[in-house]
């Protein structure tokens, strides 16, 4: 966005720039529940972010902060757990 406008683009490529990240924030906010999910179920206790959290995140600072900063949370939750299982003696 930040390079959309920063080139001026013509009105339409900025708007069509907006739409579709907002188009893609929904699922993007979906598959972040769907991460936390599968992570407090192998791990109860796994820093990731929620509903709650992420709906907070949404209104307050905006649809494409909670699209980056949420995901990337449960990404290295996520992260954490896999080398956790991949470090144990099988």
């Amino acid at each position: 966005m930040c390079i959309t406008a920063g080139m001026q683009w013509h009105k339409d490529g900025v708007e069509a720039a907006v739409l579709l990240t907002l188009v893609t924030v929904p699922f993007v906010l979906f598959y972040t529940v769907r991460v936390h999910k599968l992570c407090r179920s192998i791990d109860p206790a796994a820093a990731t972010v929620g509903w709650v959290p992420l709906l907070i995140t949404t209104f307050v600072l905006s649809p494409f902060e909670s699209g980056l900063i949420p995901p990337a949370k449960n990404l290295f939750a996520a992260r954490r757990i896999l080398r956790a299982y991949a470090n144990v003696d099988h």
